[in-house]
């Protein structure tokens, strides 16, 4: 599932090429991607010839801001991807929804296990799953005291609690290994047993990980690809996740792979605590 990193690499690619673009027509081969009332055919009707006046991201959310006051709000999912077609003319395989623009490009929404989703609505921030979101961790205002204050009382590992969306909005498997790994934490501690100075390692590891997925276009492990059909590149800088058995980078004591809370999880016995 594309991350928060991943989604913040979309909107980067798209934005230089979509704000200012007019909507002509938006074609649904697949009307089950459109979660609205009236479903696909209102959605069609509504975003026809409107402007994307700007793009944004809240979480693992892409938001393209109309000229009207709606808002496109989009979630990959599990394989969803949007491919910019800068010549508009073939539609792709497991296309589920297509913008197409002034000047001949065409935004399309290709998604092989068809989980991901389009609103259209006035303001992302009253969707109820965006209301639920947790903080941002990239966000000014979430400190080490912020997330030590969330962890007291909750008795749940730590790292199935980072990956809950409610708890933090945009880490999924891959980043929360890597940032328990950066900040010598075990990933099956309890939360409420991550003192203040690990609370403070654990904040810094978590903004530094996602900065660096960023810095390296995504994560390109399975189905991840850039508009442009480019892979991302932090598959090459991974310290543990998908490296059981390889030296740890830090101490060499080989990763270990067990499962957490139904997903494959990655860390060094050593470093990790």
């Amino acid at each position: 599932m594309p991350e928060m990193p991943e989604v913040e690499t979309i909107l980067m690619d798209l934005k230089p090429l979509l704000a200012g673009r007019r909507i002509v027509s938006a074609d649904c081969a697949d009307p089950s991607a459109i979660k609205m009332p009236g479903a696909h055919g209102e959605f069609c009707r509504r975003v026809a010839g409107t402007t994307i006046v700007d793009l944004h991201r809240i979480a693992k959310y892409l938001i393209l801001r109309l000229d009207t006051g709606d808002e496109i709000v989009l979630h990959l999912r599990m394989t969803g991807r949007l491919v910019y077609d800068p010549d508009g003319e073939q539609p792709a395989t497991r296309e589920r929804v297509a913008l197409k623009l002034d000047g001949g490009g065409t935004l399309r929404f290709v998604d092989l296990r068809r989980l991901g989703t389009l609103h259209l609505v006035g303001d992302a921030r009253r969707l109820p799953a965006i209301e639920a979101l947790g903080p941002d961790p990239l966000a000014p205002r979430f400190t080490a005291r912020r997330l030590r204050r969330l962890l007291r009382g909750r008795r749940s590992r730590i790292k199935p609690l980072l990956m809950d969306q409610r708890f933090l909005a945009g880490l999924g498997n891959i980043y929360a290994n890597e940032a328990l790994h950066c900040a010598g934490i075990r990933p099956t501690r309890r939360a409420h047993t991550i003192t203040m100075d690990e609370a403070r390692r654990l904040h810094r590891a978590v903004r530094r990980v996602l900065r660096k997925g960023v810095m390296h276009g995504g994560a390109s492990t399975r189905t991840y690809r850039r508009p442009d059909g480019s892979v991302g590149r932090f598959q090459e800088a991974f310290e543990v996740y998908d490296r059981a058995g390889a030296p740890c980078p830090t101490c060499g004591e080989p990763i270990k792979r067990i499962m957490v809370a139904g997903r494959g999880t990655f860390y060094c016995s050593r470093c990790q605590r």
